[in-house]
């Protein structure tokens, strides 16, 4: 083990800056559905489906790290119950199922002619994750990994960072 100690909240906060990144793409994109020309919609359908991809991929990986490495360190000391881990986990199931529902809408559209309702059910629930997953970052960012820093030993840190690299292994 090195002196120093890796820190994975430096890890988390690096991909809360991509993923608020997307979600501002996401957001532009969403907008522009309002377009009723098909080649503008199949262009922002476009790109909608590969920030759906990067959700269900690496956004996942990264909800995957939290629940598997950070959050049972925090269990530990506090409890899971309503507090903050209880909280967090809980928007990582909403976060999931409005992730399969936009999958569902988005293979739902069968060409030029799209539904009424496709749209307003890709445009609602792309908008509920931004709002959510912004939130979200906000609350970690804000309130617990800056608690993580305070509360967890350096050797918690590193377990937690070996956690990770492990992820980041099976993932590839």
């Amino acid at each position: 083990m090195s002196t120093q100690t890796i820190r994975p909240t430096k890890a988390l906060r690096d991909d809360h800056v991509v993923v608020l990144d997307k979600l501002s793409t996401l957001g532009k994109a969403v907008k522009d559905l309002g377009s009723r020309d098909a080649a503008r919609f199949h262009e922002e359908k476009g790109t909608i489906a590969d920030i759906l991809a990067f959700l269900e991929q690496d956004v996942e990986l990264h909800l995957k790290k939290e629940e598997v490495g950070l959050f049972p360190a925090l269990e530990a000391i506090m409890g899971r119950g309503g507090g903050p881990v209880g909280v967090m986990l809980m928007e990582h199931e909403d976060l999931r199922a409005k992730i399969a529902e936009l999958r569902n809408y988005l293979n739902e559209d069968s060409g030029a002619d799209v539904k009424q309702g496709t749209l307003a059910g890709i445009e609602g629930s792309a908008s509920y994750i931004c709002s959510l997953l912004t939130q979200h970052i906000y609350k970690e960012d804000h309130i617990l990994l800056p608690m993580s820093e305070q509360m967890l030993s350096p050797e918690a840190m590193q377990e937690i960072a070996d956690k990770f690299g492990e992820l980041d292994k099976k993932s590839r």
